[in-house]
């Protein structure tokens, strides 16, 4: 078994069919967010059954205990093409896309804005609530990046910027109809997947990068 993206189903949740097909990262780059049971009551509050985390911290796994929050760890990435024709001669070919993260930032920069971000948003859910062209209606397990501002990251402001809520668990897009509504069948991969990591992240030239791309393997049984 290779695993690069580990999913991990916290509490006495035995099944993710059904699940909801949409989820918020949770990044912890700031001095000033709410404490870890906060921000579980807060995804619990708002509908968001499913957390991608970037490493393994003890005080998050603690607080997710019997919160039946699908939780999914972030590992370091891996090139997709040797890793697909690794999976082409083994007849892994069956693969479920997941889309790891993907946002747009709130400030920072000229197309950076509250406006921007909540028009995306609006988009994001809706066309993977729709499913892909292989599998339509089979919505698309993904990834909203992220949960909250985080002011430690950068160096460029816009790194800041792309919560969906604000430290002090103010949600800043009005998509919570959205956010409650995507649930869908998800079920799991029989070969294995492939995650998608969409951002916006900023250019040498200060400009946002479109829909920036970096794919890696997620597991293969």
């Amino acid at each position: 078994m290779v695993i690069l993206l580990l999913i991990v189903l916290i509490g006495l949740k035995t099944s993710v069919i059904g699940a909801q097909s949409i989820g918020i990262c949770y990044g912890r780059v700031a001095n000033n967010l709410p404490p870890a049971k906060e921000v579980i009551d807060l995804y619990k509050s708002n509908g968001i059954e499913r957390m991608r985390i970037y490493d393994p911290f003890q005080v998050t796994l603690e607080a997710l205990r019997k919160s039946n929050i699908e939780l999914v760890i972030g590992v370091p990435n891996e090139d997709i093409k040797s890793i697909a024709n690794t999976l082409e001669k083994v007849g892994g070919a069956n693969l479920e896309v997941v889309i790891s993260e993907s946002g747009w930032p709130s400030h920072g920069d000229v197309a950076a804005s509250v406006e921007n971000a909540q028009i995306y948003y609006e988009n994001l859910i809706k066309h993977v609530s729709n499913g892909t062209i292989s599998r339509p209606n089979q919505a698309l397990e993904t990834y909203l990046f992220a949960m909250f501002d985080e002011n430690k990251k950068g160096p460029a402001e816009i790194e800041r910027h792309y919560g969906l809520f604000t430290p002090n668990k103010q949600l800043k897009y009005q998509i919570s109809q959205l956010l409650m509504s995507s649930n869908s069948t998800t079920p799991q991969p029989e070969e294995g997947r492939i995650s998608s990591n969409s951002t916006t992240p900023q250019s040498e030239e200060g400009g946002i990068l479109s829909m920036c791309f970096s794919l890696l393997f997620l597991y293969f049984i």
